[in-house]
């Protein structure tokens, strides 16, 4: 007996927190398998066995006794780990883990959300954790596009489907200026977003509930083109803002102060040059608002074009120049790469999220987005980056492509726009400008009016003519110099 509770006594020393007798479900659907997986619950962390993680992922392991040194190889990726440490290196980089390996029952644990995080891009995969069944759910690049092709077809009919008879006839003629801003949006906003209503100062979200879609009707009484398919909502992003000021110039110009006041220009700029196009901002003020919330205010507001404004910064004083930028998982080159890090460590300031819930069909939706609207993402880019640099005389240094969070999950045409550089003395003297503010808010709005007329001129509309001078307005007080 006084031996079963010093047992009992080690136990409890050794895994003080742990809960066994766990399990989860590992679809694979690049292999067509599915497996139940005992896990370990340990001061919150859902952790799973290694080696039965390697032979999921065909991966060879190989454990240290010793040095108690773990190895995952396959292919040409490596994968180290320690026991009782939370470092990994993947090849050449180093990641942190949310709890350390451990070595339970003669077994090594993994904490399941490195896996879910981090296992995707040395294994060449698509890995989701569905909470609400605890399943992990593996796919490659073709399986997961094409099982959510079919699923959605199958969820949501195609647009012709939803035609009353009496349109059947008008069928034909309009089915190809449908446009695939509008209805992927549309069905982002019939099947897919929570009835949630938010407010932050000047970011509303809200659901549609008793809004009418007037897609089909407008189809079923005329042959031309349908209003609903034209560019009706744009939303502009002032980067940063509140407790993140972004680039920081030499002489104390705040990239979030230049950025907001470009933004509010051009809101105004587009209002007079496109009156019938709802053109809203994601803040109008000094306040901080999460990558993520950014695109899903323009999600909401079922936006046909996103513009994300910032300037940019270099170690090198003297780069210059204006770019844009859309979203790519490949950087165009390594300065690419470097902006979109400096960008993207902004989620360092937002608040974890502990429910780790994600709706895999907004997942899906989003990802089939991108891919929808890349063609028109450079587009987009290349117009703002030619006729900028041309009004302007700035360097050109080309429509770019890197990994913004902040465009992560749009779903319309997104770009990035660098106006110039704080960290260059002549570009942030520049950027104080009223003037130059002026010019630059004109050109970046002739060249998002140029892509509304090519775009309308595609859907089967006639481009509307100018009828005002495309300048943006001298304001009252000048919000130029801070």
């Amino acid at each position: 007996m006084k031996r079963i509770r010093i047992g009992l006594l080690l136990i409890i020393c050794f895994f003080p927190f742990s809960v066994f007798g766990e399990s989860i479900a590992i679809i694979d659907n690049v292999n067509r398998l599915k497996v139940t997986l005992g896990c370990v619950v340990e001061d919150g962390q859902t952790m799973v066995c290694l080696s039965e993680i390697a032979k999921i992922f065909k991966a060879y392991m190989q454990w240290n006794p010793i040095t108690k040194v773990v190895v995952l190889t396959k292919d040409k990726n490596t994968l180290n780990f320690s026991i009782g440490s939370p470092n990994v290196q993947i090849n050449n980089r180093y990641y942190k883990m949310d709890a350390p390996l451990r070595l339970i029952t003669g077994r090594i644990f993994i904490p399941l959300s490195f896996i879910v995080s981090n296992f995707a891009n040395p294994f060449n995969l698509l890995i989701r954790w569905d909470k609400a069944d605890k399943r992990l759910i593996i796919d490659s690049k073709e399986t997961y596009v094409s099982s959510m092709k079919e699923e959605m077809t199958r969820r949501f009919p195609p647009t012709s489907n939803l035609l009353s008879k009496d349109a059947a006839s008008a069928k034909d003629t309009v089915s190809a200026t449908i446009s695939p801003i509008k209805l992927t949006n549309r069905i982002y906003e019939e099947q897919v977003k929570n009835p949630v209503q938010e407010k932050s100062n000047s970011l509303e979200i809200m659901d549609s509930d008793g809004q009418k879609d007037s897609t089909s009707d407008n189809l079923a009484a005329q042959n031309s083109p349908p209003d609903s398919v034209r560019i009706m909502t744009i939303v502009i992003d002032p980067g940063h803002g509140g407790n993140d000021s972004g680039a920081v110039g030499k002489t104390g110009l705040l990239e979030k102060n230049v950025v907001m006041d470009i933004a509010k220009r051009l809101r105004f700029a587009l209002q007079r040059a496109l009156p019938d196009v709802n053109i809203l901002l994601t803040r109008d003020s000094n306040y901080f608002i999460p990558l993520r919330e950014r695109t899903r205010f323009a999600n909401y507001k079922n936006a046909d074009l996103f513009v994300s404004i910032h300037s940019n910064a270099s170690y090198a004083s003297k780069a210059h120049g204006f770019e844009v930028f859309y979203l790519s998982t490949e950087a165009s080159d390594d300065a690419s790469r470097a902006l979109a890090a400096a960008e993207n460590e902004v989620i360092t300031l937002e608040k974890k999220d502990q429910s780790n819930n994600i709706d895999m069909i907004k997942l899906i939706l989003g990802d089939i987005a991108q891919q929808e609207f890349i063609d028109e993402s450079i587009e987009l880019a290349e117009l703002i980056q030619s006729i900028a640099c041309e009004n302007m005389g700035m360097a050109n240094r080309g429509a770019k492509s890197a990994f913004f969070w902040v465009l992560r999950d749009a779903m319309m045409p997104a770009v990035l726009i660098e106006v110039g550089f704080l960290t260059n003395p002549f570009e942030e003297n520049r950027l104080r400008s009223e003037e130059f503010r002026d010019n630059m808010v004109s050109s970046i709005c002739d060249s998002i009016v140029a892509y509304n007329n090519k775009y309308e001129g595609k859907m089967g509309f006639t481009p509307k003519t100018q009828q005002q001078e495309q300048r943006s307005p001298k304001h009252q007080g000048s919000m130029a110099i801070w």
